[in-house]
């Protein structure tokens, strides 16, 4: 399935500069009821609030950090189509 075959590649070629205390997973969202984001700390959901809060401690915004994961993320799709 292509959906698989990308996100495959992009979990193997993401470059994001938050790799020291954010562990990227990316996988194909099947259930459209799911959200496109979710966020965990030791394999527990975290809230969006509780994300924040996370982030604050690293002076990061969770706007910020999503707005550059999509643009990754687009970068990412169109290395793999020109492939």
């Amino acid at each position: 399935m292509l959906i698989n075959e990308f996100c495959l590649f992009a979990q193997n070629n993401i470059k994001m500069n938050d790799t020291n205390f954010i562990i990227w997973e990316i996988h194909s969202r099947n259930d459209k009821a799911l959200p496109e984001m979710e966020y965990m700390l030791n394999s527990k959901k975290l809230s969006h609030d509780k994300v924040e809060k996370y982030l604050d401690m690293f002076s990061i915004e969770i706007n910020d950090l999503e707005e550059h994961f999509h643009e990754e993320i687009s970068n990412l799709i169109e290395e793999f189509f020109s492939k």
